[in-house]
């Protein structure tokens, strides 16, 4: 079923990943290099399927969504969650023995070997993935590009894959990452596995999502949201290390 949790995409490396980053603008800069230890990354964001089950098992909240009444998740068990803030995304992590992932390890995902523009290459394609249509001014049901006006359920747009198979990167949902948001932190980050800012205000989000233009989906671009708040457009998927895999396994 689409959103099991064992859906996992593989990067198998045992050295690592020496990794050059690409940027176009200021908050994106500077080009720079990392090394990534090997990792799994969920295959697609977390669904209301899973996340209904931990909170049901756990007795955390639901999702904190103004807009919708008690059957939330009725008819849309394989659409990704939102309205959840970080620290739901953690506490969702933690329960399945998984992670968030930081930045790096995310566009890494995203990008590939070839350090392309979208996960699907370096060249826009209309309707390759959810965003938002310039025909949804009125986010009607008609004249919509792609053929959603919210979000889709997860792996609907098949052209939205990135080369490690890891679907929905560039639209559908922005989703959080582990480290705390900082403008300039890649001009002083570690070469190996940077992990963020010790401390902020913010965290970092990637991706795109169904609420904005398509340039917004680009693999490159860093985005940062208020922790503690809850948005209809941010979602989450999560990351396994591979030393914690190998210890968990038989």
């Amino acid at each position: 079923q689409m959103g099991d949790t064992l859906s996992y995409v593989r990067f198998p490396n045992p050295d690592g990943f020496r990794y050059e980053f690409f940027a176009i603008n200021f908050r994106d800069a500077p080009l720079h290099s990392v090394y990534l230890d090997s990792f799994y990354i969920d295959k697609y964001e977390v669904t209301n399927r899973q996340y209904k089950r931990f909170c049901d098992e756990t007795n955390h909240p639901y999702p904190k969504n103004p807009h919708w009444d008690v059957n939330y998740f009725l008819g849309k068990s394989d659409y990704p969650v939102l309205f959840v803030d970080w620290y739901d995304a953690v506490a969702y992590a933690r329960w399945v023995g998984k992670r968030l992932p930081t930045e790096a390890e995310w566009e890494k995902a995203a990008r590939g070997t070839d350090c392309r523009f979208w996960p699907f290459g370096n060249r826009w394609i209309l309707g390759a993935f959810n965003y938002y249509d310039r025909k949804e001014d009125t986010l009607s049901e008609t004249g919509v590009i792609d053929g959603y006006t919210h979000t889709a359920p997860v792996g609907s747009f098949p052209r939205d894959r990135s080369p490690y198979g890891a679907m929905d990167m560039a639209g559908n949902l922005f989703e959080w990452c582990f480290e705390w948001y900082k403008e300039d932190y890649y001009k002083e980050s570690p070469y190996r596995n940077p992990m963020g800012a010790d401390t902020g205000r913010v965290k970092s989000k990637r991706g795109g999502s169904w609420l904005h233009h398509y340039s917004w989906g680009a693999c490159i671009h860093r985005y940062y949201q208020n922790p503690k708040k809850a948005y209809d457009a941010v979602g989450f998927r999560c990351l396994l290390d591979i030393n914690t895999y190998h210890k968990a396994s038989p």
